[in-house]
């Protein structure tokens, strides 16, 4: 099964160094998005001057597969 690592990219890039095993593409981008939700619940320190958060999800040898970008203005609608 291959591994995909989540990485935060909103002005203050975190890089995931554990991944996950997921089947597929399509799998790691419902995760993805899920994080990015998650994500944008959690964080109440971010700067208003950024308006999106961006997980990029990577394979294990580095390549980008899928970036979600998630407004920040959506934020409201899931509770935050």
């Amino acid at each position: 099964m291959p591994r995909y690592y989540f990485n935060i990219m909103d002005g203050r890039p975190v890089v995931d160094r554990e991944g996950r095993d997921l089947p597929d593409a399509a799998a790691a981008r419902r995760e993805a998005t899920r994080y990015a939700i998650d994500l944008v619940r959690r964080r109440s320190d971010v700067s208003s001057r950024n308006e999106v958060e961006n997980v990029v999800v990577t394979d294990e040898h580095g390549a980008e597969v899928l970036t979600v970008t998630f407004p920040k203005a959506a934020a409201a609608r899931y509770g935050t």
